[in-house]
């Protein structure tokens, strides 16, 4: 312990040169330089309470702290008026569903396409065709127009929706007027022979 103190006060590191003093004398009290070793003890301290860093100053308390003055908040932000107030789910409903009957349009389109070439392809002069065939070149041209006219209606439909939406002005109300016009108001596709459109059903 004695030289692993000397070792701590080569290094400059008297806290533990301390420590190790201490611990030497409490296993060896009857250590005949015991007392060397208080003084010794005692220098280290000494040291150490001379290089020690002097206490920071006090930090000056401002005159307005003292005073009892309160700052006065800043005022809140203006009311834009917009808080609250979302558009209308409608448009996007009508837009949701143009997309949807495009698609349709453009399976429907598809399928008369592969059915005309189907044809085609059996009967190439087009003329003096057996009857099913003859039939199923004439369905693959209607089935044609049927779903170029529905792609039509369904791209309007989702370009409409989505214009109307851009333009509409916010109504306040929040998540319970969506809910409330989602319900109140519905598009479904619709179709039949010779014909396509939409279905809008409202509740007021």
């Amino acid at each position: 312990m004695l030289n692993l103190a000397r070792a701590y006060e080569l290094k400059s590191d008297r806290n533990e040169a301390v420590n190790a003093l201490e611990t030497y004398l409490q296993r060896k009290p009857d250590d005949p330089g015991a007392d060397q070793i208080r003084r010794r003890i005692d220098n280290l301290k000494a040291q150490i309470a001379a290089s020690a860093p002097p206490p920071a100053a006090a930090t000056p308390v401002p005159a307005a702290a003292t005073s009892g003055a309160t700052s006065t908040p800043p005022p809140p932000p203006p009311d834009s008026g917009d808080k609250g107030r979302t558009r209308s789910a409608v448009p996007l409903v009508v837009a949701g569903a143009g997309g949807v009957l495009a698609v349709v349009g453009v399976v429907v389109l598809a399928g008369g396409i592969s059915k005309e070439n189907d044809a085609e392809e059996a009967c190439p002069q087009r003329v003096g065709c057996a009857d099913p065939i003859a039939e199923k070149g004439n369905e693959g041209r209607t089935q044609q127009r049927t779903g170029g006219i529905v792609l039509g209606i369904g791209v309007a439909a989702a370009a409409g929706g989505l214009v109307w939406y851009f333009v509409s002005a916010p109504s306040g109300g929040g998540r319970t007027s969506d809910k409330r016009a989602a319900r109140e108001a519905s598009v479904a596709p619709v179709m039949g022979p010779g014909f396509a459109g939409l279905s809008l059903a409202g509740r007021f």
